[in-house]
């Protein structure tokens, strides 16, 4: 019986229905560093988030045995989390996914538009400083 188990049937189904809620976290956050990785072409990144995904899932795992099902891993709390994932992936990631990049594209737009008068200033300076260190050569006897 359930309650020789430790655990009534409503708090299994509650813990199934967290790890199915995990999981389709883990594949939100998946999608999250996917975006990132898409748009910032930074050597090592995709190591880095990798390494990064795999142990917030870890810890995240870790965590909802720890609380939900007192430190133990039950077979039905991973599948719940795959569940949650695999739902995830095939009802959520495509709009969710697409939705991100456009956000990550505009927030790249804005960022660009905020430093454009910095570059603006740093080309006519560079201009400025090029154009005097010309006449001081052409200007001069040449050496300097």
């Amino acid at each position: 019986s359930s309650a020789e188990m430790g655990f009534t049937i409503g708090e299994q189904l509650l813990s199934l229905g967290t790890a199915l809620l995990l999981g389709v976290l883990v594949g939100l956050f998946y999608d999250g560093l996917r975006v990132l990785r898409s748009r910032l072409p930074i050597p090592l990144l995709g190591g880095l988030l990798d390494l990064l995904f795999w142990a917030a899932v870890t810890v995240a795992l870790f965590c909802h045995a720890l609380v939900m099902e007192d430190g133990v891993v039950r077979i039905y709390m991973a599948a719940g989390v795959f569940g949650g994932a695999a739902g995830y992936f095939l009802l959520l990631s495509p709009p969710v996914y697409g939705l991100a990049c456009r956000l990550a594209d505009a927030i790249a737009f804005l960022l660009r538009l905020l430093v454009l008068p910095l570059r603006l200033i740093w080309y006519v300076c560079k201009k400025k400083l090029l154009a005097q260190k010309k006449a001081s050569i052409i200007g001069g006897n040449g050496i300097e």
